[in-house]
């Protein structure tokens, strides 16, 4: 990751103030601190690690995902004899957080920060 000096100072003082405001992962960020101060370059990596990065395409694919399974449970539940399809067929049972993180992550913010989707 580069940074200007400028750049540095500010997310240094950052830090800072976490660990101020956050006394419990103050260790933490004091850590983060020092990497910043001194630019350790291989630990200065694990910054790039907390800012993930999820393409609009690959965004609209996971709305797209979402939006076919409402679709069928919403087709499903207009049906006159719905007992004849298995619910879990019409179901989004999610994203596998092993393989699937990014998506899942996705889900998760779309659902319990936007608002959208929250019947799955």
């Amino acid at each position: 990751m580069e940074m200007t000096h400028a750049q540095r100072l500010i997310l240094s003082n950052q830090y800072k103030m976490m660990t101020m405001l956050d006394p419990d992962n103050a260790e933490r960020y004091r850590r983060l601190q020092t990497i910043i101060e001194r630019g350790y370059g291989l630990q200065m990596r694990e910054l790039d690690r907390e800012f993930g990065e999820l393409k609009e395409e690959t965004c609209r694919i996971v709305i797209d995902i979402m939006e076919m399974y409402h679709a069928l449970h919403v087709s499903w539940t207009n049906l006159k004899d719905a007992a004849t399809i298995d619910e879990r067929r019409v179901t989004f049972l999610g994203f596998d957080a092993a393989t699937e993180a990014r998506f899942l992550g996705y889900v998760r913010f779309m659902v319990n920060i936007e608002g959208r989707y929250t019947h799955f």
